[in-house]
């Protein structure tokens, strides 16, 4: 028995290591925070882990036999070992195309794309959105400045029951400074923010980031699992963080349509 929960403990901590090394992986590139728990990192590691650190070990501890020649053992644990690869390598590819490789700004909300959708956004799209593979980039969808135009574009997006994003994909811009003020359509007055927000939550941010309220936007952020604030400081391109959204944040839905 001793020698049995010797072999599960060593395929344990070798699965352990592994393991490690794809959630950094996860965070520091594919899911970086929030996204890792709110947009399917977490979700898709679980399921890795499961047969990772929990099926192959409790395996090994199943079919360990002393009586069994080295021959023997060595044969027995090579096909799990062989099946735990292909098991790990298949759901780590599947946490990678589902990876959060777009976060697009369409209308009055930020929309977290996964790489395979962003690939298979209908042409013309920009070769910067097709190669974003690594980290996710930050975009945003230059509406319209005629009304009717813009209007006739969210209109398509509801008929069509697609994102806007997609309907409007030849529209997509990076988010830097030329683009950041589209997202005053989308920030909370101070008014929503002082009724919307838990005070709490504001001034714990306000402690990390220093400044006023009056000097971030929030932005509403749509993700798979969870809704949230992106702040970003006035007139900048990148988030300086993000808060938890109450239920009753004002939420519009034509971006995320489908």
């Amino acid at each position: 028995m001793h020698e049995r929960i010797r072999a599960f403990a060593i395929h344990l901590l070798a699965s352990a290591v592994v393991a490690t090394g794809l959630s950094a992986l996860l965070v520091a590139y594919w899911y970086p925070l929030p996204y890792f728990f709110a947009d399917g990192g977490w979700q898709g590691l679980r399921l890795v882990l499961a047969v990772d650190c929990v099926l192959g070990p409790l395996v090994t501890l199943i079919i360990y036999n002393p009586k069994k020649s080295r021959r023997q053992l060595f044969a027995d644990y090579s096909v799990v070992v062989a099946l735990q690869v292909v098991a790990f390598t298949f759901g780590t590819w599947t946490v990678f195309r589902q990876h959060t490789a777009m976060v697009v700004f369409a209308d009055s909300a930020f929309y977290t794309v996964d790489m395979e959708t962003a690939r298979n956004l209908p042409a013309p799209i920009p070769e910067w959105v097709a190669n974003a593979e690594r980290f996710p980039i930050y975009t945003v969808v230059e509406m319209p400045e005629d009304q009717e135009a813009a209007q006739s574009l969210r209109r398509e997006a509801l008929s069509r029951q697609r994102p806007l994003y997609v309907v409007a994909a030849g529209r997509l811009r990076p988010l830097d400074e030329s683009t950041a003020h589209y997202l005053t359509t989308g920030a909370m007055t101070p008014d929503e923010i002082a009724r919307q927000l838990p005070a709490e939550s504001v001034h714990r941010f306000l402690a990390d980031h220093d400044g006023l309220p009056s000097s971030y936007w929030f932005i509403p952020l749509r993700t798979r699992y969870e809704n949230l604030l992106l702040a970003f400081r006035r007139g900048r391109p990148s988030p300086a963080g993000w808060l938890p959204a109450p239920v009753r944040v004002r939420r519009t839905e034509v971006a995320r349509a489908g």
